[in-house]
Parts: C-alpha cells; structure tokens; sequence
C-alpha cells in the first residue's frame, strides 16, 4: 500500500519539537520498511493499470458516478471505452474512448486506497486521434479528497500522432486517488486512444534517474541465465527497473514514459523480461545453446528511463547424445610427421577423432559446437591447442594423419557424436597412443673391422658416424656368411 514519506528532516523536526519517544520511533520505521518502500522518495500508484498492462477491467457496461478499485469507468451512456490492441503507443494496450455529445463526460482510472497523505499530486497520459478536427477533445484531472481538473480541452497535436497530457492538483490530504480525463466529440466525432497514464506525488517529473551498472550473466543452463546488476546510484524514485533481452542486441530504448509489462515488446525481437524493484533474477524458457543480449533500465515514478547497462550471455547446449561410444580405436603406420588410425564406430552420425601430444592435458569436445577437422596438423580444427580434430565424419578409419613431430608421442581420443545439436558422447572415450619416427641418422660408421682374439671370442671395432643425430649403433651377427637382413622403422631390437 502506497504511503506518504518523511524525509530526514522532517523525522529529526518531528523528534526535537514533538518529543516522540524511542517506541514511537522504532514504530515509524517499522511502518516505512514494512510497506515496502525502498528509499526516501516519490509515490507511483497506477502501475501497469496505467498502460492497461495489469488486472485492471474496463466497464462499457454501466455508466457510474465515481471511480473504483480495479476497473476503468465511464460516466454516461453516450461513452464508450474499450480495451484498444492495434492503435497502441506502449505494451500490448490502450484504451479506446469516444462520447458521441458536444458535452463533457469522465472517464476514472482504476482508484487506490491509501494511507492519509498531504501533497500535491501529478496525472500524465497520452491521447491520440486520427483526425484534428472530427475526433474528441479532453481534459485532465485528478480526484482525491476532491476533483481537480485542468480547465482546458486539448486534442492531439496532429493526426495519428501520440500527444502527452499532464495536470498537477494543488496540495490536500487524501485517503483514496484516480486520475481522469473529462471528453467530449468534436466536429462529426471519432476515437480517442489514451495510453500510458501514471498517477504519482509531486510535480511534474521529466528528470531520468540514474543507470544501472555492472550488468552481467551467469550460471547458465540449457535454459536459464542469471541476469543482474548493481543498484541505480541516486535510486528508483518510486519506481524500478525493466530488462529488454534480444537474441541481437536490443537496441530500441523503452518510450518515454511508456508503461510495459513483462513480455511486452519494446520493439520487434526485444521483449522486456523483467519488471520490479530487485537487481537480479532468473530468466527462463530459453533455447539451448543461444546467446541473449540485455539491457537493463531504470524507471522512475513517472516511467523516465535512464540509459541502459548492458550484457549478455549463452545458454549450454541439450542434445541427445549417441548411446554406444565409439570403440576398439588404434594407431599404426607411424611416419616421421604422423600416423594412421582405425576404430569400431559407435551408433551415432559419425564419430570425431581428437590428437594430442601424449604428454599435454587431454579436453574434451563441448556439445553444441561444430568443430572442423582436417588431416594437417596446422590446419586441424581445434578444441584448444593441443587438442585438434582430424575427422568427423561417419567412417572407421582415417590416415595418414600429418604435420606431427618427429619421435614424439601422441594419443588419438575417439568421440561418437550425433550431427543434431552436435551433440558428443563424453562417456569413457576410447584412446591409443602412438609415437612417430625419429628422423634417420645421416651417416654410418666411419670404418668396422673385426679380430679373433680367442676361440670363444671376436672384437669389433667402429669408428665413430660422421654425424651425431643418432642415437645409437645396432651390429647384426648371422652365422656362416654376412648378415643380409635390414632392420625395420618404428621396430625396437634387443640383443
């Protein structure tokens, strides 16, 4: 329930010249936090009823003779207002009004019960007609302990053109508020749109408030993405903050003193997602694996925003992953630049095959993200560095792999993925590990002889190879005649 503020200064004058004791004073503050009121500051008390966003009803049925709680009302029988959603200057609706008599007739805005309250108060709306001269005209006004009324009929400024209206009632005590506007038709008549009326303490306000800061997106999900930021540095001023989210960014600010509700459009593609006084919340019923963009405003008592703080984020992808990981996965034909492998594919779209040097930290690939593959090593798509795909696609088998560094050890990884949502199954994939060949030695032994030096034993003597990129010697010995055998790549000799 909207109440009346104290400043400071008016708290500290009512202590030094009442002398309200310590209970009196607690009691006060009591009353201040636990309506709900955020700061020392101004009264807004239509809200979305207002901008015909909220529960408010509109009765066409009854011509009444005061206002009431929840409903728009009319006066006479020759009005009639009716709920507007093609000629709407903010949100999804508008009011419609047209008095086909040359006499003015009112129409009361939803009325509010309040705490007792001394101040003057400030109606503003905006009306729009199709036609200057054969359309309705108004007044503005206000009723509280009494009606106050602007004196002057005024219509829109041109046709189809959206003209804001505003009225301020002198200061009285009240208990209970609605704002009004008194019509009537002019030349052969015609509608009248009204939208986005705010009813609030105090003068005029066309003053934005301060910006919030330090937008930012967390802990997404599928989903869900956490939005927040840090409070408006001077205040909300009796008002709050919206959110505009995009899958681009929303550039298209909120009108002037225009009145939104949650999933209204603030412009195609830019829907607000948050209304209220809080500098964070959850928002949800997203798409997987999308990036949103957000601007958060802050919204004074008269709907003035401020510039908006800006982030985004993206949500995890949710896919359905194959059930039978790829298997049975090996490594052969070393070369001195690569090798080729060989699996046993699992019942997904095709399977990925990740290479790593065996001594770098393997990464697992993240579903939602096509990578390219390639069999060069420079050119390989990559999960990070040292982790680069050279397949994807569906098959068994692929080589030889290239660009690789001479005897080093690598390890392949073998993913099974489904193409929709690329969607991998990271459940215990399948490894092998492999090194390459060492680049050969460019020399041999310089000279090699051999001595009999006994009957059981015979020395061999080499003279050192005229290079040094080897890293050792390998003698064949065969019985009866001189060995023929070559040695083979990539194979380990033991004596």
């Amino acid at each position: 329930m909207p109440i009346k503020l104290l400043s400071m200064k008016n708290v500290y004058n009512t202590l030094k010249f009442k002398h309200i004791g310590f209970l009196r004073i607690t009691l006060l503050l009591l009353v201040l936090i636990g309506s709900g009121v955020k700061g020392w500051g101004q009264v807004s008390y239509l809200g979305l009823d207002g901008g015909l966003e909220g529960s408010a009803t509109i009765d066409n049925t009854t011509a009444q003779t005061a206002p009431a709680a929840g409903v728009w009302r009319k006066a006479n029988a020759t009005q009639t207002i009716a709920n507007e959603t093609s000629t709407v200057r903010s949100g999804a609706n508008s009011l419609r009004a047209n008095n086909s008599s040359t006499t003015g007739r009112r129409v009361w805005s939803p009325n509010f019960a309040i705490s007792s309250t001394t101040t003057n108060v400030t109606v503003q709306f905006y009306i729009r007609v199709a036609n200057i001269t054969n359309n309705q005209e108004q007044q503005s006004g206000i009723i509280n302990n009494a009606e106050g009324i602007s004196g002057s009929y005024v219509t829109g400024s041109s046709a189809n053109v959206w003209t804001k209206v505003t009225y301020t009632k002198a200061s009285s005590t009240f208990t209970t508020i609605s704002g009004l506007f008194l019509h009537r038709q002019i030349g052969t008549g015609g509608d009248m749109f009204v939208d986005d009326m705010a009813v609030y303490t105090g003068a005029l306000d066309n003053t934005a408030p301060s910006a919030a800061t330090a937008a930012a997106t967390a802990s997404p999900t599928a989903s869900t993405l956490d939005v927040s930021w840090t409070a408006a540095a001077g205040g909300v001023d009796g008002g709050g903050y919206i959110v505009v989210r995009g899958t681009t960014d929303p550039t298209t600010a909120p009108n002037v003193n225009g009145i939104y509700a949650v999933n209204n459009l603030v412009a195609a593609g830019m829907t607000v997602v948050y209304r209220g006084t809080g500098t964070s919340f959850t928002d949800v019923s997203l798409t997987s694996g999308t990036q949103y963009f957000y601007r958060i405003y802050t919204y004074d008592k008269a709907y003035n925003y401020s510039a908006s703080s800006n982030c985004n984020g993206t949500t995890t992808s949710s896919c359905s992953a194959p059930s039978t990981q790829a298997s049975a996965l090996s490594t052969s034909t070393p070369t001195t630049d690569g090798f080729s492998a060989s699996w046993t594919a699992g019942n997904g779209n095709g399977t990925m095959l990740v290479v790593r040097p065996t001594a770098q930290t393997i990464l697992a690939p993240t579903s939602g993200t096509s990578y390219g593959d390639n069999l060069a090593w420079a050119s390989a798509g990559q999960i990070n560095t040292n982790n680069r795909v050279f397949f994807r696609a569906a098959g068994t088998s692929v080589g030889p792999l290239t660009g690789l560094t001479a005897g080093t050890q690598y390890t392949a990884t073998a993913y099974e993925y489904n193409t929709s949502g690329n969607c991998y199954n990271l459940t215990s994939p399948v490894s092998s590990s492999i090194y390459t060949l060492s680049t050969e030695p460019t020399s041999h032994a310089a000279s090699f002889t051999c001595n009999a030096s006994a009957y059981n034993q015979i020395d061999l003597t080499f003279a050192a190879a005229s290079t040094t990129s080897g890293n050792g010697y390998l003698i064949l010995q065969k019985t009866g005649s001189a060995p023929t055998g070559t040695p083979t790549d990539a194979t380990a000799y033991i004596v």
